[in-house]
């Protein structure tokens, strides 16, 4: 009696489990606009083209926040697989509200959508519409599009809720209450019917099988209502049982079979058998160094692969400043360096190749970082330029271009003057004119020290101040989101 009690709360809790799991996915659909994921990406290429439309190269890093604000293109589906999606929402709807015709439902959803979907797009466009910097507009993106789902859902929920639950309740109660009754007088005759056909009568506990029958007729009730509900759902979406098809019937069929087998196996217990048996196969599994080896190999240049191909790809871009393709292009130097090592090490070239490797790879990258910090200064110095030709003023706050030149001046004196105080340097045998070259070194050295990190945050915030200047520039210039204008 046991286990029909436990079947019995398991389907209770089954069919109401996925009564309210579709009462979820129908309310959260019911309000989302069709073209929305389109209308969306469409935005999103225009407010990247109207940032970017104008100006020089941007950097990888802008790039890169573009791409995020844009994001994947939708999937086309098919007109009639939307359709046919379309249709079976609308039945379900239909069913759940217990409103047989479809073309009010269908029109009261459109004129819902339209309003949610227009407010929605307005409310995207105005977050970013004065933010200079893509990155943070991307951030601004990706935030409002998951708001704008989330009040897509919660909307259709809430009005799916609020005429859906009164005949559900009244659906599934009136089916209850019917067996309520009778069901009581069904529990008492089979409780009398048990205890007949009981040997031992002293054991027997009367009304906790009376319970016990009563739980499995008011589970048979509920099952039953569940079971209209859903049988309402498939006349509605695929007409009579005799304008069905063989093919339609059989996978239903299947399914249903699917169902009841998983449900057997995991009640007696076999899946718990089966992965005690996986775990111990697993860990009967040995795999020696040498294999272990060559697979963490492969691993790893795998990897390396992909993103030397990554790299590649960004290279490849358009509209690139210089020196970020030349920093991606160090990178790529440097991951090639590291692809060529894990074979040499795995075919034991010997020490001299690795050492040739790691020299070949360790200068071409430094060679590469050092042309890309060349080259952004120029173009650091070049974007000031255009900021000073057009008036703008971006405040210094301590910083100041003889100062840097002086510290560059001191560093150079004292890397030029360091070999002056060696022990076998040109002033080894004069001890007077060793002291005092020494001691200026020292001091060169301790100015240069003393006056780097502030000297460096100085001009590290001035660089970014210059560079946020500069953006806002663009952005100025920018015209107007085509969206927002016609909202």
């Amino acid at each position: 009696m046991d286990i029909v009690i436990t079947l019995s709360f398991w389907l209770i809790c089954s069919l109401l489990a996925m009564t309210a799991a579709l009462v979820l996915v129908v309310g959260g659909r019911s309000l989302q606009p069709p073209q929305w994921n389109q209308t969306i990406y469409i935005a999103a290429q225009q407010e990247v083209a109207r940032r970017f439309g104008h100006g020089g190269p941007r950097s990888q890093g802008e790039l890169a926040a573009a791409n995020r604000l844009i994001g994947e293109a939708p999937r086309s589906s098919a007109g009639s697989d939307a359709a046919a999606e379309e249709a079976m929402l609308l039945s379900a709807i239909a069913v759940l509200t217990d409103d047989a015709h479809h073309a009010r439902v269908d029109t009261a959803l459109t004129a819902l959508r339209e309003d949610l979907a227009r407010s929605a797009l307005q409310r995207q466009l105005g977050l970013v519409a004065h933010v200079s910097s893509v990155h943070v507009a991307s951030r601004l993106w990706g935030i409002a599009r998951v708001v704008n789902v989330c009040a897509f859902a919660s909307v259709g929920l809430i009005r799916l809720l609020r005429m859906a639950l009164p005949r559900l309740d009244r659906r599934i109660g009136r089916a209850v209450n019917r067996v309520t009754a009778s069901g009581f007088v069904l529990a008492v005759l089979a409780t009398a019917v048990i205890y007949a056909v009981t040997p031992d009568k002293r054991s027997f506990e009367l009304w906790s099988t009376v319970g016990d029958v009563s739980t499995v007729i008011a589970a048979v009730a509920v099952g039953a209502a569940t079971g209209r509900l859903y049988w309402a759902f498939a006349v509605v979406q695929y007409g009579r049982p005799r304008h069905w098809s063989v093919k339609g019937i059989s996978i239903g069929v299947a399914l249903t079979l699917f169902v009841l087998t998983m449900v057997a196996l995991d009640l007696s217990g076999r899946f718990g058998i089966w992965l005690d048996r996986l775990s111990r196969f697993e860990a009967s599994v040995r795999i020696d160094g040498q294999v272990s080896a060559w697979l963490g190999s492969g691993l790893m240049l795998t990897c390396t692969v992909l993103f030397l191909k990554r790299a590649y790809d960004w290279i490849r871009v358009a509209n690139m400043r210089a020196s970020d393709r030349l920093w991606i292009a160090a990178l790529m130097w440097i991951l090639a360096g590291v692809g060529a090592e894990v074979v040499v090490l795995g075919t034991r070239m010997g020490p001299t190749v690795t050492a040739w490797v790691l020299r070949v790879c360790g200068w071409g990258g430094l060679a590469l970082a050092g042309l890309a910090c060349a080259l952004w200064c120029l173009e650091w110095s070049l974007r000031l330029r255009a900021l000073r030709a057009s008036g703008w003023r971006v405040a210094r706050k301590g910083f100041r271009w003889w100062a840097l030149i002086a510290w560059v001046a001191v560093v150079g004196a004292a890397s030029f003057a360091s070999p002056l105080t060696s022990p076998v340097g040109p002033f080894a045998h004069n001890a007077t004119a060793y002291q005092l070259c020494g001691a200026a070194v020292g001091i060169l050295e301790l100015t240069a020290a003393l006056a780097f990190y502030p000297g460096a945050v100085i001009t590290a915030l001035y660089v970014r101040r210059v560079g946020k200047a500069y953006r806002e520039l663009e952005f100025s210039a920018a015209p107007p989101h085509p969206g927002l204008a016609a909202l």
